[in-house]
């Protein structure tokens, strides 16, 4: 699972770093940005889109405390769906809780590192079964 994290967080932190680049004026979205991603995976026809056109890009734009706002959200639709004893939406709502949180981290210079390390820290101070 850390290994997935870390590999959400890097495409999260590309489009952060093209959104930046946007704000700079760098791309003012007039041209194609050369980094394109695959929207479609089937089908002859694989449409393209830009970095700066995904539910990332446009989820940075709103700032961090929309990107914030969204964590809370998701975490509420898990608590819901938990306490529906619903297991496949609370697997649903995890992953959209899960990559608000690793787009939450990149918005405040939070890596998945420090998230581990912190776990470390609590697992040596209190054990692994104690508040980790």
């Amino acid at each position: 699972m850390a290994e997935q994290l870390q590999r959400l967080y890097q495409a999260v932190h590309e489009v952060s770093a093209l959104h930046a680049e946007e704000e700079r004026g760098g791309n003012n979205g007039t041209a194609p940005h050369p980094k394109l991603v695959q929207r479609d995976q089937t089908g002859a026809g694989k449409s393209k889109i830009a970095l700066t056109d995904t539910k990332t890009a446009k989820l940075l734009r709103k700032g961090h405390l929309k990107v914030a706002q969204k964590v809370g959200e998701e975490a509420v639709e898990v608590v819901i769906a938990a306490i529906g004893e619903d297991r496949q939406a609370v697997i649903c709502e995890s992953a959209d809780l899960l990559y608000h949180l690793v787009v939450l981290w990149n918005e405040t210079g939070v890596t998945p590192d420090d998230v581990w390390d912190e776990m470390r820290r609590r697992e040596k101070a209190r054990g692994l079964a104690e508040k980790l």
